[in-house]
């Protein structure tokens, strides 16, 4: 159970935070914080027979890493009012594979409203992430109408060398490029609020990810789940904390929880039977995440 706590108020999943956990599923199968191998990599491994009095080689087994071609698009903020003629929405657009990948970019609006956008204030169409890479994305929506009601602004982004199912094969089977699990494309959405629209408030989502000692995604005795916890926000909000009970089946991994990417000291943040980060004051519109890792029993 995760919850996030506002002030000494206490919310759970079913409260006034609306939480995104049972439409999120495992999208990968190593834990969110290591960088997938890099494509191309050759994995090599020779055994040695031990006779006491001398070793003998067994011959090298070498496997080579196959590109993993993915795409991940955020909306920094999943609602926002319609304050003029003119938005500026933010995404977050993310490179999960291991290959460097070009990625196209549409983005949609309804009616008569226009769209543009651009990274850096400079217009573009495509950009081209490295491995594990992030961009902000801008989409410039205008000819809004606060009278006219909610406007829905999508951003997709779709890898250049094509998409599929999770797994599928992509382009020219010799070039070894995998459909990673989101397929290799991604959509996200704002939506801008008319006048008198209620704010969307906070929002906590949690996706988890299942890496087995075979290295696998099985879940089994000796795996480890990354749990990965992110909060929104599209205002101010004031002493926000995250609290997530460690399930019952699992232990605590030590060391393992993160914020924004940033190791953080178990002290003060677990207790035994679970994971308390404060963020305090979020001054505005704003994402905290937070990531531990549990293993199963």
């Amino acid at each position: 159970m995760t919850t996030v706590r506002k002030g000494t108020k206490a919310t759970g999943t079913g409260g006034g935070i609306t939480s995104l956990a049972a439409l999120c599923v495992a999208l990968v199968v190593a834990p969110a914080a290591a960088a997938p191998t890099p494509a191309g990599t050759t994995i090599r491994n020779v055994a040695t027979l031990d006779l006491g009095t001398r070793t003998i080689a067994s011959n090298e087994v070498a496997l080579t890493v196959a590109r993993l071609i993915d795409v991940a698009v955020v909306a920094v903020v999943p609602r926002a009012p319609i304050v003029d003629v003119r938005a500026d929405v933010a995404f977050d657009v993310r490179n999960p594979g291991n290959a460097e990948q070009r990625i196209l970019l549409v983005a949609t609006v309804p009616g008569d409203a226009t769209a543009a956008i651009s990274v850096d204030g400079s217009p573009v169409d495509a950009i081209v992430l490295a491995p594990g890479e992030e961009r902000r994305v801008v989409v410039t929506v205008g000819g809004l109408d606060r009278g006219a009601g909610d406007v829905a602004v999508s951003l997709g982004g779709t890898a250049a060398e094509g998409h599929g199912a999770p797994g599928s094969v992509i382009g020219d089977p010799a070039a070894g490029a995998i459909a990673g699990p989101g397929g290799a494309a991604a959509i996200a959405t704002t939506v801008l609020t008319a006048a008198g629209g209620a704010s969307a408030g906070p929002v906590l989502s949690k996706t988890q990810s299942v890496l087995a000692p075979d290295g696998s995604a099985r879940v089994m005795p000796g795996a480890t789940i990354t749990y990965r916890l992110e909060a929104r926000f599209d205002a101010p909000t004031p002493a926000v904390a995250i609290d997530d009970r460690i399930p019952l089946g699992t232990t605590f991994v030590p060391g393992s929880i993160t914020l924004d990417g940033a190791a953080q000291a178990d002290a003060a943040r677990f207790d035994g039977t679970g994971v308390h980060v404060a963020l305090g004051d979020v001054a505005g519109a704003a994402v905290h995440v937070v990531q531990f890792k549990v293993n199963i029993q």
